[in-house]
């Protein structure tokens, strides 16, 4: 999973949360979408101390131009950070 960069949407609560801390747990790189800035801010923390790379974006999915706005920002981040020139597959969307 090292290679792994994961989108996991509703990152900061619940179901999306305990997805983000298995995945994180597991050495995937974790990319986390939340309309909640402190939940997602805090999971983001927590993922970062155990010593997993992991980025925040907050995130409207009722609102299409939040969700490209905030795609478009991740994919420009991310790329830089990772490497990646567009090979998409290590990308997977949670």
């Amino acid at each position: 999973m090292h290679s792994f960069v994961l989108q996991v949407t509703g990152a900061g609560n619940g179901i999306g949360r305990q997805i983000a801390l298995n995945l994180g747990n597991l050495g995937a790189k974790i990319v986390c979408w939340d309309i909640e800035v402190e939940a997602n801010g805090k999971l983001v923390n927590e993922l970062s101390n155990s010593g997993t790379k992991a980025y925040g974006y907050i995130l409207d999915l009722s609102n299409m131009g939040s969700i490209r706005e905030t795609s478009a920002k991740v994919e420009s981040d991310l790329i830089g950070i990772f490497n990646i020139d567009n090979e998409w597959d290590t990308f997977y969307n949670c």
